[in-house]
Order: structure tokens, then C-alpha cells, then sequence
């Protein structure tokens, strides 16, 4: 369970009034977006920032053990990820039916599916430590991607993501890609990456290199950057799929190469960035 990110209560201390058409003043419902401003004491309360600690907790013990060969590192991540995935009274179910509620609105919908993605380099871990003989035997959280990977394709809120043309229909497709890969769900993971050029690159990626809707966003550079970052997770997955999205170039000439060539006269300070920012300018 998780709490969207960038929703406030609407008579929340930090913007001022007036406040919103249809706010009562004294319960604060229904809590309203602002976008690009994280709400850190609410989302901290549920369930995204554990599990965010628990995949870069994996990910350090699972590396640890890869350079040492102490089974002390791959044995602590089997202990977090049996936790977290295999034991009943302490597993997430294999869905995200309550992913980016909020109060006095839906309790969960497809924007809430990008809370996973943090989950896809797991599965590189995951590979590695089946040569430990501590992690070996996998089968068990194999099924639970594998479970995800269905509900991701089944389910309403599923459906809704992959129909986004944002950084959220990039992510998704990453995600439904690696965890179908597995999952042992191959076929699944070949149908999405053979749809990606003409679903993800020609609508999302401008001949020119921009993307448009990240662009539209407050923090438009972090998200032409967060969007890039998911083509390239799906690019690099896509491969296991014998699928190569790195040299597609649409008959317009949109590709992710164009994108990055768009961006990297920011990135070196030629050329001032021209959108709405309203973090700090990064190079990521």
C-alpha cells in the first residue's frame, strides 16, 4: 500500500489559500496534487519507502557477496527476500491493487504500478546469487514475479498503465519485461518488446529527440531524464528478447538515441534548459 507521492491534504500549511473548490477545511479531504512536490511524511508512512530499503538492501548484500564469496551476504538477502516475497504472513501480494491512494480519492490506480520498478534490478541480483549456495534455489520467488507479470497484464489498473504514453507507460513496459522474463513468462516478454518501438519510441520520443509530456512536467528535466532512463532498462531486457530497441530509428527519425542527443547539450551547459524545473538542475 502505498500514498501518491505529489498529493496534499487540500488545506495543507504548505500552499497558501485560497484553497481548492470543494475542500473541507477541517478534515483537509480531498487531498489534491501539486505536482513535483513530495509529501515525504505521508508517503513514509505505508509501504513504498520499505520496500525501496529492502531491493537496495538485497542489491549491496547480494554485490557484497559477488565480491567476497562470503555466503554471510547472499544468506542475509535470502532472509529479505523470503520475507518480503515467499513467507504467507509476511509476503506483499503479487499486485499493486492499493499502489498511489489517496485520501478522499481512489484507494489505489495505475499510477501506482511505477512503485515497482525499483524492484527490476533485483532480478539481476537474483541471477547472480543463484550460484550461492545460499540463494540457489529460486523457484519459489520466480513465481511471484511471475504472479506480478499476470496481474500486470490482467488486471484494470495494469491494463490503465500500459496504455500511458508518459514515463509510466516506459516503466511499466520495463517492469512487465524483466519480471515476465523471470517469471518464466518468455512469450510474454518477446510480445511487449516487439511492441515497443511503435508503443513507447513513435509516441512518446519527437523526431527532434523531445518528449513532450515529461516536458509538461514541473520537474521536466528530472523526468525527460527518469523516462530516458526507463528506455534504456527496456532496451537492455528487450535484448534478452532478441529485440534491439538501441538502433531503431522510426521513418520520422524518432529513437532513443535522439533523445539522449537532445538532451546532451543541457546536460553540458551549451544550451539553457527551457522548461519548468523546480528542483535543483541536475545531470540526472
Amino acid at each position: 500500500m502505498s500514498v501518491a507521492i505529489y498529493y496534499w491534504p487540500c488545506n495543507s500549511p504548505h500552499f497558501p489559500p485560497p484553497y481548492p473548490a470543494g475542500c473541507n477545511t477541517t478534515t483537509g479531504l480531498p487531498w489534491v496534487s501539486h505536482d513535483g512536490v513530495y509529501d515525504a511524511a505521508a508517503v513514509n508512512q505505508f509501504d513504498s519507502e520499505p520496500m525501496g530499503r529492502m531491493a537496495a538492501s538485497i542489491i549491496t548484500l547480494g554485490t557484497a557477496w559477488y565480491f567476497t564469496n562470503n555466503e554471510t551476504y547472499a544468506a542475509k538477502a535470502h532472509d529479505l527476500a523470503e520475507q518480503w516475497f515467499i513467507t504467507a504472513a509476511t509476503r506483499m501480494n503479487p499486485n499493486l491493487e492499493f499502489g498511489q491512494g489517496y485520501p478522499g480519492g481512489p484507494s489505489g490506480g495505475s499510477g501506482g504500478i511505477i512503485d515497482t520498478a525499483r524492484l527490476i534490478h533485483l532480478i539481476d541480483v537474483f541471477q547472480l546469487l543463484k550460484l550461492s549456495k545460499s540463494f540457489s534455489e529460486q523457484t519459489e520467488l520466480q513465481s511471484w514475479f511471475a504472479q506480478y507479470s499476470d496481474w500486470l497484464t490482467d488486471s484494470p489498473h495494469g491494463k490503465a498503465a500500459s496504455h500511458s504514453q508518459s514515463n509510466h507507460g516506459t516503466w511499466y513496459d520495463a517492469q512487465l519485461q524483466n519480471f515476465a522474463l523471470y517469471g518464466g513468462r518468455a512469450s510474454d516478454a518477446r510480445t511487449v518488446a516487439m511492441a515497443a518501438a511503435s508503443q513507447r519510441i513513435d509516441r512518446e520520443i519527437l523526431p527532434d529527440g523531445e518528449m513532450p509530456l515529461e516536458e509538461q512536467r514541473t520537474k521536466a528535466w528530472s523526468y525527460c531524464n527518469y523516462n530516458l532512463q526507463a528506455f534504456f532498462n527496456l532496451a537492455t531486457s528487450a535484448l534478452h528478447s532478441d529485440v534491439d530497441l538501441f538502433t531503431y530509428t522510426s521513418s520520422d527519425g524518432r529513437s532513443i538515441r535522439k533523445a539522449v542527443e537532445f538532451l546532451f547539450p543541457y546536460m553540458l551547459g551549451e544550451k539553457k534548459w527551457p522548461h519548468e524545473q523546480i528542483i535543483p538542475f541536475k545531470f540526472a
